[in-house]
């Protein structure tokens, strides 16, 4: 529909976001999804759950909004280099392998090793 009428819905779509974020309230029907899809990640073994992840059914205003809030968000917050997950190059399966090896190594030595996670 946003397609067919793209001269108008660009506006209404705009408008749309505009009343959102003034009022500082997302719309309760947006608040949850639909997960559909489970898509190959391209690494690890195609075979396994952990390898894939889901597509998620949203209205494409509520994506639109959520690029608006994540640019936002962005330029607000410092992402440090040791960030992983929800970044390029940075996949949460690496940050699981950095663990495994400092559990590994540490424990050679039989040194004890902390994990902090902020989340």
């Amino acid at each position: 529909m946003f397609m067919a009428e793209e001269d108008c819905s660009v506006d209404w779509l705009t408008s749309l976001c505009s009343l959102i974020v003034a009022q500082e309230r997302i719309p309760d029907d947006w608040k949850s999804s639909t997960i559909m899809l489970p898509v190959f990640k391209r690494k690890g073994d195609p075979m396994e759950c952990g390898s894939h992840r889901a597509i998620k059914l949203l209205e494409h205003a509520a994506k639109v909004i959520e690029h608006v809030f994540e640019r936002r968000i962005t330029e607000k917050v410092n992402i440090d280099a040791m960030q992983f997950g929800f970044l390029p190059g940075k996949g949460t399966t690496d940050a699981i392998f950095t663990v495994w090896q400092m559990q590994e190594k540490y424990g050679c030595k039989g040194k004890k090793l902390y994990f902090a996670f902020v989340d």
